[in-house]
């Protein structure tokens, strides 16, 4: 079986192919003409000579005509098929919903495409052979132009620009704007060409920094918030912890993000609370208070325990459920309740011996009489 490298025999030679197969023969032919025409010359039967060499010369001049022509044919096949293959890629690159921009080893541009046009609201024409530059702020100029410098020598083929840093456009008005950007480079005739593929990411960029306001707000209110705050995703473990669950708890927030609630609760109360948060998840009950047939109790990072008062809340996130509990230490009120307790029975107890004291002395009164 041939390799499939090799050319298939049905597949027309190209002018290259035959003129490595013909040479030899042209240069016979050739050879045979020049001869002929000097025996001609020097009176050797100079009519078969001259006839001769007219059949080889016309023989071989008509054969590498017919090459050259060949020859012609497949270049301007060559061109067209590069003109087209041209083509399609112009029509991808401006297609392409990505801003590219292809600089030389100078640092201007040489491509630029479509999407470059309506990110940087530069017309082609204004850009093509103008330095990078100008699509850059003044003050991020020098060192992007050490970038490119540095990732030249490097010869890595592609990767990402910014890893560690916001990269900024700069647009024909004036306007900055943020951009994500890879950056890759390649060699065309000696000469070295870097290609940086763009994205306009403003929206984004804004909408990072309303979500991060957005979350800043609801901090500052968790965060103000009297009674304590406990997130837990479906695994009981903490994605949210308060200030006033810090002071309540006595642990910090860095240390309760991402630990079990179980900390927070007797070691005999975790396992009938972890299927009582269970049980709540699966009623479909949007929030209701716990502990309303006994008392519940949490467990402070020093061990002791204390009486609380809490309601619980369930959550569905992009398919994930959470359960927030707000919660209220009731020690001092258990306590003043006790208190009270205490005194009721007292006071309860004096007036009893009062009346009994009532009671015998009315007897008393009585039997005189």
């Amino acid at each position: 079986m041939p390799e499939s490298g090799n050319r298939n025999s049905t597949e027309p030679r190209s002018a290259a192919d035959l003129l490595i197969v013909l040479g030899p023969l042209l240069a016979l032919g050739a050879c045979t003409a020049f001869l002929a025409a000097v025996a001609a010359l020097f009176g050797w039967h100079p009519g078969e000579m001259l006839g001769t060499a007219a059949i080889a010369g016309g023989a071989v001049v008509a054969v590498a005509v017919a090459l050259t022509f060949r020859q012609m044919r497949e270049r301007q096949a060559a061109r067209r098929a590069l003109e087209n293959a041209q083509a399609r890629v112009a029509g991808i690159i401006d297609s392409a919903m990505d801003a590219i921009v292809t600089v030389d080893q100078d640092q201007r541009v040489v491509l630029f495409n479509t999407a470059a046009e309506k990110v940087f609201r530069w017309p082609k024409s204004a850009v093509i052979g103008q330095p990078l530059e100008m699509l850059l702020p003044e003050r991020l100029r020098a060192g992007h132009r050490r970038h490119i410098g540095r990732f030249g020598e490097t010869g890595v083929t592609s990767r990402r620009m910014g890893d560690q840093t916001v990269l900024v456009g700069l647009r024909a008005n004036g306007e900055e704007f943020p951009i994500e950007a890879s950056i890759s480079q390649h060699s065309e005739d000696g000469k070295r060409l870097f290609t940086v593929i763009l994205r306009d990411v403003t929206e984004r960029v804004h909408a990072e920094q309303r979500l991060a306001r957005s979350e800043a707000r609801l901090r500052g209110i968790l965060d103000s918030a009297m009674d304590a705050i406990i997130t837990v995703d479906a695994t009981q473990k903490v994605v949210l912890f308060n200030a006033a669950a810090e002071a309540v708890f006595g642990c910090s927030r860095s240390e309760a993000i991402g630990a079990p609630l179980a900390w927070f609760i007797p070691e005999r109360f975790r396992a009938e609370h972890e299927q009582h948060v269970k049980h709540f998840g699966q009623t479909g009950t949007t929030s209701r208070r716990m502990g309303a047939q006994r008392i519940v109790t949490g467990l402070r990072r020093n061990g002791e325990e204390f009486p609380i008062d809490a309601s619980i809340s369930q959550i569905t996130e992009n398919g994930a459920r959470f359960y927030t509990a707000i919660l209220r230490d009731v020690t001092e009120r258990d306590a003043l309740r006790e208190a009270y307790r205490q005194a009721s029975r007292a006071t309860r107890a004096s007036l009893s011996h009062e009346l009994s004291e009532l009671d015998h002395l009315a007897a008393e009164g009585l039997s005189d009489s």
